[in-house]
């Protein structure tokens, strides 16, 4: 006997899916995401379009994302152009992105993730019972908001970091208050690792592979090499996997399912997952010393392969960006002056970019015709990076699950779901979770 549940409009992640789960007695016979979300054809609709266009064209894909796309185009675009961009702007670009990953991991946590612990349905409704909560949130979200505007114009799709440079910078006086606003809305930052720290949260085992970027003697965001969790501490010879950009096509090999329209990846022929836990786990050194030192006053022990812990790596490293924003805004404020933008001239060529979004690895590949307009684009998404690892962790969840009633199953379904922050892309709905039970 097959048993159907459906949960409609559920809410709190980012886009269309409904998760579709087949049991036969207590054995998990078939896991499916089945994303519906329509196809957006950006790799198809940026073709023949001139290099200095790109940037702000894919900032759309996302409204989350959206400074992340830009600066992963620009960076393709750069290297395909043959351009180094100067040390300002490198920092710049590293402020808007900083600021895309606490604006993302605020609003992930405080108003999609929390209310699932705290026994809500959303994020209003708990304001009424933990109004400090949402309080921190819009802090944070504040002072986020506040250094995107102050560097890229905008608080989403930023006009003012362009191929070759800024069209404008902040006043050093700017800099000053952008500072003083961050520090102090570190104090939430600190005061979430406490609260996600001190929520209780199944002790569920995922695949064990995590891929983040790793540059020596940085949390690397901005660029480095593609590396697993195997070529860290402990180190597994023979399992290691570090990739140049150069050659993502050899590793990170996408690929559709007939119910999914978006694509799937996996890497190195196997599972894997991208994100703030995979951050932490490989690159927890790096850290700064307060996120380090947050992170080692709480109950979890990274690395962890418990994707419930990757709420908990969002908080610690909402610590973490403040401190390095706080870091970049001060060496700004001794040297900031208007820097030209670099007129480039159009040629031939191929750039890859790549750093870290909020969700994970962000990759952008372009080829330009001699009048540089675009020929052909790739770009590979985090949430595609780890659908297949989402699947995997569903799969081993449910049969802790089986002795509940149908409704509980939907609802810790949802929550392992929304821990994996999942951006279908700028709506926030998650459809008809369906439950299958052949008995």
């Amino acid at each position: 006997m097959e048993k159907t549940i459906r949960v409609n409009r559920l809410s709190k992640i980012e886009g269309h899916a409904n998760l579709a789960v087949t049991v036969e007695g207590k054995e998990v016979k078939d896991v499916k995401m089945e994303v519906f979300e329509a196809a957006q054809y950006y790799e198809a609709m940026v073709r023949d379009k001139p290099f200095h266009e790109i940037p702000i064209t894919v900032g759309r894909i996302c409204g989350f994302c959206s400074q992340a796309h830009h600066n992963t185009a620009l960076a393709a675009i750069e290297e395909a152009l043959g351009y180094e961009p100067t040390r300002q702007t490198k920092l710049l670009r590293e402020l808007l992105q900083i600021g895309q990953m606490l604006t993302s991991h605020a609003l992930h946590l405080y108003f999609l993730a929390l209310p699932d612990y705290l026994g809500f349905d959303n994020a209003i409704q708990m304001a009424s019972k933990y109004p400090k909560h949402v309080q921190q949130a819009l802090e944070l979200k504040h002072a986020a908001t506040e250094l995107v505007v102050a560097v890229g114009a905008r608080e989403i799709h930023s006009i003012n970091a362009m191929v070759g440079g800024f069209s404008s910078v902040p006043t050093k006086s700017k800099i000053g208050v952008l500072s003083n606003k961050l520090k102090q809305s570190k104090q939430a930052a600190l005061e979430t690792v406490k609260l996600f720290g001190s929520l209780k949260t199944p002790d569920l085992q995922s695949p064990p592979r995590y891929a983040c970027l790793s540059s020596q003697g940085e949390y690397a965001i901005m660029g480095g090499m593609i590396e697993s969790s195997e070529c860290k501490i402990p180190y597994e010879a023979g399992k290691c996997i570090t990739v140049h950009k150069d050659q993502y096509r050899k590793q990170v090999q996408e690929y559709l399912k007939p119910y999914s329209t978006s694509k799937f990846a996996s890497f190195a022929g196997a599972t894997y997952f991208v994100g703030a836990l995979a951050r932490v786990n490989n690159n927890f050194v790096q850290l700064s010393e307060d996120a380090k030192k947050a992170a080692l006053e709480t109950s979890t022990k990274f690395p962890s392969s418990c994707m419930f812990a990757n709420n908990l790596a969002q908080a610690i490293e909402l610590i973490h960006f403040h401190d390095r924003a706080i870091e970049i805004l001060g060496e700004l404020s001794k040297t900031m002056k208007q820097e030209p933008v670099a007129h480039l001239t159009p040629k031939a060529g191929k750039g890859i970019g790549i750093t870290e979004a909020p969700r994970g690895i962000l990759i952008h590949e372009y080829e330009l015709a001699a009048d540089g307009r675009v020929e052909a684009a790739n770009i590979v998404t985090p949430t595609a990076q780890n659908l297949r690892h989402l699947e995997e962790s569903v799969r081993e969840y449910v049969p802790w699950l089986l002795h509940l009633p149908d409704e509980q199953i939907s609802l810790e379904l949802e929550k392992l779901v929304r821990a994996y922050d999942p951006c279908f892309s700028c709506s926030t709905h998650f459809l008809k979770l369906k439950l299958n039970r052949i008995r």
